[in-house]
């Protein structure tokens, strides 16, 4: 049971910085929209 308690955070802060990471890609915002080379 303790194990379980210990692993319950550390799998949901996973969860947040997996889904903090991949939102840009899934997600992308205006300033990724043009793409790298097409900035003036």
């Amino acid at each position: 049971m303790a194990l379980l308690a210990a692993l319950v955070p550390l799998v949901m802060l996973a969860v947040v910085l997996a889904l903090s990471h991949y939102e840009d890609a899934l997600l992308p915002t205006p300033d990724t929209e043009e793409g790298p080379n097409q900035r003036t």
